[in-house]
């Protein structure tokens, strides 16, 4: 079951609009924008939790119980938006907008990062604009990972289903079989496997055009080689009809990654020449003593003060 969705105070700021609109209404507007839609039941027990004032005036801010309900259920942005906010539902309208803000959230990156990415696409942004669009349409505080990943993939196959019963025209099936084919290559879709993860914001960001400057690619390989043993012991203890197959996969992917560790260097051995940079060399030979410095000469100080039999010129003007 979907509990919730990202874009709940949107779906609240339709439940209450003042043009009444039904569930369907509220379905379609949600499935248009392409954002997601758990299902009716969702919206039906939405709209009994809220607890509308009656009488309701959202455009009115002298109303003291409109303007409170507007504030507690965090639709006051839609009603009454200030520059933040109006930029915020500027995104959502923009297709190349929606998919970088939805894609590097859901990487884990800060809004400042990504607003500076839309500024590199000529799309206007600031750091409050790009919180305000996840506060609104894609608050990933909302849903675990699961939900996250059904919903996702649950906004290309509604479309699968007519909701009048009637199937789908030639023209419906290839449109939904070019999207279903196209879905896996979404970056969003991509970056269900490794949401708030370090891959994930590197996956992200190569998918964005940014190559990271300090990347270590030893960690990486050592890690994929970990988890295809891993599996390919899974696979052999399995012992079912494919496990053959799999494992012989898994293990050619394990040893690909160790001719890779060996090419790029371990990380564990990239350490050690780290630490063995740090080592302070020390020297074993005695000390030398103050005789030994000084050849077995008396003078080995130096007078610092200024000599008091030093002729001091006195001005006759000046008082003795």
């Amino acid at each position: 079951m979907i509990r919730r969705s990202p874009a709940e105070r949107y779906i609240k700021f339709l439940i209450v609009h003042p043009d009444n609109y039904d569930t369907i209404t509220i379905r379609d507007i949600i499935y248009d924008a392409i954002l997601d839609y758990p299902g009716d039941e969702y919206i039906e027990r939405l709209a009994k939790e809220m607890s509308v004032p009656r009488p309701f005036y959202p455009t009115n801010r002298l109303h003291k119980r409109s303007y409170q309900f507007l504030l507690r259920s965090g639709v006051f942005g839609f009603f009454h938006p200030d520059k933040f906010d109006l930029r915020a539902h500027q995104f959502l309208k923009s297709p190349r907008a929606k998919e970088v803000i939805e894609t590097m959230a859901m990487a884990g990156e800060e809004p400042s990062f990504i607003s500076h990415r839309l500024e590199g696409l000529r799309i206007s942004s600031t750091p409050t604009a790009v919180e305000r669009y996840l506060t609104y349409y894609f608050d990933l505080r909302l849903v675990d990972t699961l939900e996250l990943r059904a919903l996702i993939r649950m906004r290309v196959e509604h479309l699968a289903v007519r909701e009048d019963g009637r199937e789908l025209s030639v023209q419906e099936r290839r449109r939904l079989d070019a999207l279903r084919k196209s879905a896996w290559r979404d970056p969003r879709v991509l970056i269900c496997d490794h949401p708030q993860s370090p891959l994930g914001v590197i996956m992200s960001r190569l998918r964005s055009g940014h190559v990271p400057a300090r990347l270590d690619i030893a960690k990486i390989a050592h890690a994929t080689r970990i988890a295809a043993l891993a599996r390919c012991n899974s696979e052999v203890m399995d012992g079912g009809q494919e496990s053959s197959a799999h494992a012989r996969d898994f293990a050619i992917v394990a040893q690909l990654m160790a001719e890779t560790i060996t090419s790029v260097g371990s990380p564990d051995v990239n350490l050690q020449k780290d630490l063995h940079a740090l080592v302070v060399s020390t020297e074993t030979s005695q000390i030398p003593s103050l005789k030994q410095l000084t050849a077995g000469g008396a003078g080995h100080t130096t007078e610092i003060q200024p000599s008091t039999t030093e002729n001091v010129h006195v001005d006759p003007g000046s008082p003795k």
